[in-house]
C-alpha cells in the first residue's frame, strides 16, 4: 500500500495489492487516468484506488455513490474493476492527515512522536505513525479524532542520510 506522508514526495491513493513481477502497463495507465478525475468530480465519496496486477484489477474505494460507480464503469474498459464500500473519503482523510501534522508539537508535548501521516487507500482510516505504537497512542487519537478514524503504526522517523532511501516526487507535491 502506498501511503502519502505530509511532507514527502510519495503520491497517494494508488497503492499496490498483491502484484505479480512486473506492473500491467494497462492497469497503470488506467488508474492514472481515472485517479485525478474521480480526485477532482467525487471529492466527497472517492477514497482510493488499489491495484492488483497479479489479476489486472483496479479496486476503486468509495462511500457508496452510483453516480461514482456510473462513471468508473463508463472509463475503465480495459481492466477488471472491483467497487468496494469505504469509510472516509480521501478528501477527508486528507483533512485529517494535514491536521495531525499541524499538531505535531501538541502531540509531542504530550509524549507522542508523530512522524508521519496518510490516508489508507481503502478509506478505512489514516495512518499516523509514532515513535512506539503504543495503545495508550491509539486511545489519544481516538478521543481527538473518534475511534476507527486513526490507525497508529510504529514507525521510526526516516534518517535522511540513510543512502538506501529513494526520492519520488510527485506530480501534486
Amino acid at each position: 500500500m502506498s501511503i502519502a506522508m505530509a511532507g514527502c514526495g510519495t503520491r497517494a491513493p494508488v497503492g499496490n495489492g498483491p502484484t505479480s513481477a512486473t506492473n500491467d502497463p494497462a492497469l497503470s495507465a488506467a488508474a492514472d487516468a481515472l485517479v485525478p478525475e474521480l480526485e477532482a468530480r467525487f471529492k466527497e465519496t472517492y477514497s482510493g484506488v488499489v491495484l492488483k496486477n497479479a489479476d489486472r484489477t483496479m479496486v476503486v474505494y468509495r462511500k457508496p455513490d452510483n453516480a461514482l460507480d456510473e462513471f468508473v464503469r463508463a472509463r475503465v474498459q480495459a481492466v477488471r474493476v472491483e467497487l468496494s464500500d469505504s469509510k472516509i473519503s480521501l478528501a477527508r482523510m486528507r483533512e485529517i492527515r494535514d491536521e495531525v501534522m499541524r499538531e505535531r508539537e501538541q502531540w509531542s508535548a504530550n509524549g507522542i512522536e508523530v512522524n508521519g501521516a496518510g490516508p489508507r487507500s481503502d478509506g478505512s482510516a489514516v495512518e499516523v505513525f509514532t515513535a512506539r505504537g503504543a495503545p495508550e497512542e491509539q486511545r489519544a487519537f481516538d478521543e481527538r479524532y473518534g475511534e476507527g478514524t486513526i490507525s497508529v503504526v510504529p514507525e521510526k522517523p526516516m534518517d535522511a542520510t540513510d543512502p538506501t532511501l529513494q526520492t519520488r516526487v510527485s506530480p501534486r507535491g
